[in-house]
This record gives C-alpha cells, structure tokens and sequence, in this order.
C-alpha cells in the first residue's frame, strides 16, 4: 500500500510539472482566425463563455481598436504570474503597432493567480490602481466563489464599458499612444537629458573664461568653438539652453568690444564702425569682409592716431585660402559634367576654382567611372502571415494578484 501511494504521489507531481508552461507553449487564439482572443484549452470555461468573450473583445477591436487578449493556464514555469504576463504580452505583440493598446489578462490555475498586462498606449486608461480595485473587489470575490465564467464575464464588460465612453474613444482613436503617457515619458526624458547637458556646459563655458589675457581677438576664440556648440545645442534643446546661449553670446561678444590701450602711447582706443573702419583695410582684407570668410575690428587711438586692426576669422565658410595672393577668398564656382558615363565608357569633368580677390582660376578635370548596371535578379522576402496580433510593446504596467 506504501509503495503504491508512493507512485501515485509521483504520478502527480509528474502531471503537475507537465503542466508547467514556458511563453512558447501557450496556444495563441489568433491562429483561429481574427476573432479569436481567448486562449483556454483546458477548458476552465464554458463554451459559452468563450463565445461571449470573443464577441465583447471582436467589439473592442472594432470600435476603438484594443486588442485584448484572455489567456487560461493550467501552471507556469517558475510560478511569477508578473514576469511570465510581461514576457508572453511582448512576445505575441499584443496591441497595435505603433499605438501600443494591447491588454492581457492572464489566469493561472493552478496557483490561483491574475494578471492584467497593459500596453503603454492603455496605462493612461486603465491605470494600476483601477485594475487592482477591479480584481480585489469584483473579479477575485467570484473567484473564491467558483463563479468562474461570471468573473471573466463581469470582469471583459467592466473593462469594455471604461474603454468605450466618449473620452476613451476620444483617446484611442485620435491619438497614436495615451497622451499622458506620451507626454510625461517624453517631458521626463527631455528635461533630464538637456539639464545634464546644461550642467555640462556651464562647467565647461566656466573653465573656458578663466585666465582670459591677450588681445581681443586672442581671447574671443578661446571660447569660440564653445560658443558655437551651445548655439547648435540650443536648436536642440531651447529650454533652458537657449537662455543660457543667450549669456554666452553676450558675454562673448563682449570680448570683441573690451576697451584697448594703445601699445605706443598708452591711450584709451575706439573701436571704429563699419563705415569708418575701411579707409584702414587693405584691398584684400575688405574683399575677406565683402565675402564674410573674416570679419576685422579696427582699434583706433585717441591721443596718437595708431591704429591696430583685429581679425575674426568665420568659423562656418566656404572660402579657403588662395594660393597666389593669400587671401581667404578662394572657393569653388563651378562644377560642371563634359562627358556623362555610360555603361561603356567613362565619362570627364572639371571644377574651377576661382579667388575673389586677385581673380586667378585653377581648373581641375576629373573622370566620371563607367556605370556598372547590375544584371542579377532581385531576391525578397517571403512568408506565411498566420493570424497574429498587431505589433504592440508592454512596459510593465498593469496590476495582478492571487485569491
């Protein structure tokens, strides 16, 4: 009689191991067909019941677009109802790509567990707190009561009904993800990122502008590669960077314009304006102006007439240095094809450079290689597309619990 319970306690603890299931096991209804949703092939309810399911989620689907997928398990591998509803929602994709409104609820039988699952596009609808006020308060009480078909009946409409009201629908059908959810991941995200880099820069603008000696233009491109860099984050990042560019411009700019004193009498110098500051520029310095590849400040002396003149070269420009007369006004004018390529020959080309400054051109040809057409034939993609849902991603949210 001992050796027999023995066997039969295996024989029990083999079926019950049987019944494990990993995420690769469970039977996906949508391989029935698109209105399937109810995965329970050991039958805990009634046909029915499954019936009635299908109907309210196939109306789900179709009037706001959630895919609300019911799965019944005998057991689970490792016995953690959050992690397996987490692993097996990501893998089937449940919810609409892009808009991510998948809901799970998965019932493990043998550890009397639930879990709602949501997509991140239903967080917003159907937040924890609801769904743990529906499983403590509605579902989980029929549970313990054997009302098994009425719990999941009771529970599909409650979930329907809050799903479809106006606002809802307002939700679902206008918006790619729930708005809040959106919005706050977003903001998150955007605000920590941009202040640590703010953070950054200002270290960064801190070190640069200690120490600042030398002349003007010395000083002014100490930081300017810095400067430059806040104005491209600032696009980026407008607040709060763009206040803080707003600082750094100014400050900046306020080296160009720091007070001289002249080198041969020791005077106080003025900065001259545009229009008076040519008569003291060269031919070649106000052509460096004209085409803006280097801006001059001219220093003038108001006791002994010296003068000194400051360059500003642009960091952004088109214009190089001209090999003849040293002027940087030198860049490329045309780009122009001769000879196109075919298939059988090649093809030329020239691009003239031409400065100007001193106006000296320097013609480059250069080949054009033969066209290669491609003779093989096109290879694709092919493969079954068996029923599947749309394309939808988890990120934990949703609420469970045992009874």
């Amino acid at each position: 009689m001992r050796k027999l319970l023995i066997i039969l306690s295996l024989l029990v603890s083999f079926c019950l191991s049987a019944q494990k299931l990993d995420v690769s096991q469970v039977f996906n209804p949508k391989t029935l067909g698109g209105g399937s949703y109810v995965s329970d092939v050991n039958n805990v309810l009634s046909a029915q019941t499954r019936s009635r399911l299908n109907e309210m989620c196939v109306a789900l689907e179709s009037e706001v677009g959630v895919e609300f997928a019911i799965v019944i398990v005998p057991g689970i591998e490792g016995d953690d109802e959050y992690d397996f509803a987490y692993k097996l929602f990501n893998d089937w994709r449940i919810g609409k790509e892009g808009k991510n409104n998948g809901l799970l609820w998965l019932y493990v039988v043998d550890i009397r567990a639930m879990k709602f699952e949501t997509g991140y596009g239903l967080e917003g609808l159907l937040p924890d707190a609801y769904l743990n006020s529906l499983l403590d308060e509605d579902i989980f009480p029929l549970m313990r009561e054997g009302q098994v078909d009425k719990a999941f009946e009771e529970g599909v409409a409650e979930v329907f009904a809050r799903l479809t009201t106006d606002v809802a629908r307002e939700e679902l059908l206008l918006n790619t993800e729930s708005p809040r959810v959106v919005v706050v991941d977003f903001l998150t995200v955007y605000l920590t990122f941009a202040f640590l880099v703010l953070m950054l820069l200002a270290v960064l603008f801190y070190k640069r502008t200690q120490n600042l000696n030398g002349e003007n233009n010395v000083v002014y491109f100490r930081i300017n590669d810095l400067v430059f860099g806040i104005k491209v984050l600032a696009f980026v990042f407008p607040f709060p960077i763009a206040l803080f560019y707003r600082y750094a411009y100014k400050f900046h700019r306020s080296l160009r314009e720091k007070p001289m004193k002249c080198s041969h009498c020791g005077g106080s110098m003025r900065l001259l304006t545009e229009a008076e500051e040519d008569r003291f520029l060269d031919f070649k310095q106000q052509t460096e102006e004209r085409v803006k590849s280097i801006d001059y400040d001219v220093w003038k002396c108001n006791v002994c007439d010296n003068y000194k003149v400051l360059a500003y070269e642009k960091m952004t420009t088109k214009y190089g240095v001209c090999p003849q007369c040293g002027a940087k006004t030198y860049s490329l004018v045309s780009d122009r094809i001769i000879m196109p390529a075919t298939s059988l020959t090649s093809g030329r080309g020239e691009k003239v450079h031409e400065c100007a400054n001193c106006h000296c051109r320097k013609v480059i040809p250069y080949v054009i290689p033969i066209i290669i057409v491609s003779s093989g034939r096109g290879s694709g993609h092919g493969g079954f597309g068996g029923g599947s849902f749309g394309g939808g991603f988890s990120g934990g949210g949703g609420a469970g619990g045992r009874f």
